[in-house]
C-alpha cells in the first residue's frame, strides 16, 4: 500500500552489420538489469564468412538505466576480430 514500483530497465543498441553488399544481420547490445531476462548482454560474437568477431556495448550516453535526461543518444562500442 502507497509503495511505488520501479523497474530497473535496460538499454538496447541494434547495430545492422554489412559484409560487403550483403546486409548479414542485426547485433543487439544491451545493458541495465533487466538484458538477462531478456536473453540479451553487452557483447555479441558473429562469424562473418570464416572470421569470427566480437561486438561489445561500451557505453551509452546519458545512461538511461541512470537518468531520465532528455539529451541526443550516442551509442559507444568496439569491434575486435577473434
Amino acid at each position: 500500500m502507497n509503495a511505488r514500483c520501479i523497474r530497473a530497465g535496460d538499454a538496447v543498441a541494434v547495430l545492422n552489420v554489412v559484409s560487403g553488399e550483403k546486409s548479414e544481420r542485426n547485433v543487439q547490445l544491451c545493458t541495465g538489469a533487466d538484458c538477462n531476462g531478456r536473453g540479451l548482454s553487452d557483447a555479441y560474437p558473429l562469424n562473418v564468412g570464416n572470421e569470427k568477431y566480437l561486438f561489445k556495448l561500451d557505453s551509452i550516453t546519458p545512461d538511461p538505466t541512470r537518468t531520465l535526461e532528455k539529451a541526443e543518444t550516442k551509442v559507444y562500442f568496439s569491434v575486435t576480430q577473434q
